[in-house]
């Protein structure tokens, strides 16, 4: 089902310029040099004057710098004449901050007490010398007053054009992106996207509300797409009050601005990075998502667009297109016909313009359990498929009916998911009064 041609890859004549090598890949202790991979994401050094010629990634540390000691000097008045010395922060001290956030959450996270780490008292195990050792209790507090992601000052305000609601922490996400796309080669011409939500019980306009049927009561939440067979995020989209509601709706409208926002990556000459003319996508990458994000409106602008589509569809969300007289929404009344199924799938097809064919597949009588493609199946047959669960000693198999359409969205729209659960075991976070999402 995913040809090895179907895969994507890293820039490997970029990463050996980047001085990539084996001592860099397992170092004395056995572990890649970790730090050396954070910094290929998020520089450190100014990618500018970093003495490589036609570094394609863009600066991180750097900037955070520079809005950081702005907001200090100017919209605080710190390093003044009056009142206390102020020490003008620098990449490394930064870098060392943000160390500290992710050293809290590999000893199993403080769930916000980040002072507890500065305890010295003998009988405190939540004590740690490094952190203690990089800066003391009152710097760590100041760099914490302090740190920007964004210019204030130059950063347009509510009611003014141009005006972002997530731009107080967008920059960690453009520049996560940005770098991941210039260091790739080849994306994965399969790909996932799905809502990746954040809990804050605070105070934001228009980027924090309340969330349905989410793990957090109170939040925000933010769009992204990425590769299948790799974590490798290449578009993302903060929904807020300001986005554009192209389609009426909001899953699909979010497809719809992830979607422009991925043309860029596939049009060669067209690439928003000047030092990669060449698209990393060779062709218009497939694409999962969950019944949130399906509706005939969303279907044809992919069908439009030439973009291969794989969604779950609702019931209430069954091509509008289709006669009535082909579809069974009724319900089941007994067990055994809520258990009943068809020996084959059930596939309506609808040949569309320009080539393109949607494709409606079903195991059930119109079941929650259908699934819409946009030129994503070239066969759709029953057949027998091996489930695992447990480990080891405990590890089960079995066998279960399957079919090209379902086996599809299986193995392609968890990625994101996988992401998230990911970033939850990482443990990291601090409390403040404001909403400093990014960190």
């Amino acid at each position: 089902m995913f040809p090895d041609e179907r895969k994507g890859c890293l820039d490997v004549q970029l990463l050996k310029k980047l001085d990539l090598n084996a001592a860099r890949m397992e170092e004395t202790d056995g572990a890649p040099d970790a730090l050396f991979f954070y910094q290929l994401l998020l520089p450190i050094c100014d990618t500018k004057w970093n003495g490589i010629v036609d570094d394609p990634r863009m600066s991180f540390y750097p900037q955070v710098t520079r809005c950081s000691n702005t907001y200090a000097s100017y919209e605080l008045g710190l390093g003044g004449d009056y009142g206390h010395h102020f020490k003008t922060l620098s990449s490394p001290e930064i870098l060392k901050w943000d160390g500290s956030v992710v050293k809290d959450g590999v000893r199993g996270g403080s769930k916000g007490a980040m002072m507890l780490r500065f305890d010295k008292r003998s009988n405190d195990s939540a004590f740690d010398k490094e952190i203690t050792d990089s800066f003391t209790r009152t710097r760590w507090l100041e760099i914490k007053r302090v740190i920007k992601l964004n210019n204030n000052i130059s950063a347009p305000k509510k009611g003014m054009p141009g005006y972002n609601p997530a731009y107080k922490y967008d920059f960690l996400y453009k520049c996560l992106v940005y770098n991941v796309n210039a260091l790739t080669k080849y994306a994965d011409l399969d790909g996932c996207g799905d809502e990746s939500t954040w809990g804050n019980g605070g105070f934001g306009i228009d980027i924090i509300g309340y969330l349905k049927n989410k793990p957090v009561t109170r939040g925000g939440q933010t769009d992204i797409f990425g590769d299948v067979f790799h974590i490798r995020p290449r578009a993302y989209l903060h929904w807020h009050r300001q986005c554009d509601f192209h389609f009426g709706q909001q899953g699909r409208s979010e497809v719809y601005m992830i979607c422009e926002n991925l043309k860029s990556l596939t049009l060669a000459g067209k690439s928003k990075n000047p030092f990669r003319p060449v698209p990393i996508y060779r062709e218009k990458p497939h694409m999962t998502w969950d019944n949130f994000f399906s509706g005939d409106s969303i279907m044809q602008y992919c069908v439009d667009e030439g973009f291969p589509m794989t969604m779950t569809c609702r019931r209430d969300r069954l091509p509008g297109q289709m006669p009535s007289k082909h579809l069974c929404k009724e319900k089941t009344g007994n067990p055994q016909a809520r258990a009943a199924r068809f020996n084959n799938p059930i596939v309506a097809v609808n040949d569309c313009e320009m080539g393109c064919r949607m494709q409606l597949t079903s195991f059930q009588s119109m079941s929650s359990c259908n699934f819409i493609h946009v030129n994503a199946l070239n066969s759709c047959q029953l057949y027998a498929d091996t489930k695992e669960r447990g480990r080891k000693e405990e590890k089960r198999r079995w066998a279960i009916e399957m079919y090209e359409g379902r086996d599809l969205y299986l193995k392609t729209y968890g990625a994101i998911d996988r992401l998230d659960h990911y970033i939850k075991n990482c443990n990291m976070g601090y409390r403040c009064a404001l909403s400093l999402i990014a960190y």
